[in-house]
């Protein structure tokens, strides 16, 4: 079952939404939708502090996707609290890659057109890929 962009999108859209819990943290700077084959959506936000012990958006939709036994992505979109898509950083393209061979085909949404080029083609060399 295909989850189309616009869902997506806009799961992700409305977790961009900034929140400082303390001076220290500010989470929803990224939201994070994914889907699966079957058609569950995962979301997730980034978190950052002063000295990197956050994750980004990416990692918090997998963590969740994790915990319902799920590892294969059909499609991802990260959105950051301008609207804008962005696509994965590398430690998360590394990331979906280490967790099932078949997320070597995972959409990755790249712009607000909803055009997509695969994770393969995003990491057509990687290191320890399955």
């Amino acid at each position: 079952m295909t989850v189309d962009f616009l869902t997506m999108f806009e799961k992700a859209r409305d977790l961009a939404q900034p929140y400082r819990p303390s001076t220290k943290a500010v989470s929803g700077q990224v939201g994070t939708a994914l889907s699966t084959p079957e058609g569950n959506i995962y979301t997730g936000v980034s978190v950052n502090t002063p000295c990197s012990l956050g994750f980004c958006g990416e990692h918090a939709a997998v963590a969740a996707m994790l915990a319902d036994q799920n590892a294969i992505i059909q499609s991802i979109v990260s959105v950051d609290e301008n609207g804008e898509v962005m696509v994965p950083c590398g430690r998360c393209r590394q990331l979906l890659l280490f967790l099932h061979k078949e997320n070597k085909n995972t959409r990755i949404y790249i712009n607000k057109k909803g055009d997509v080029v695969s994770l393969s083609d995003l990491m057509p060399y990687s290191k320890g890929a399955l």
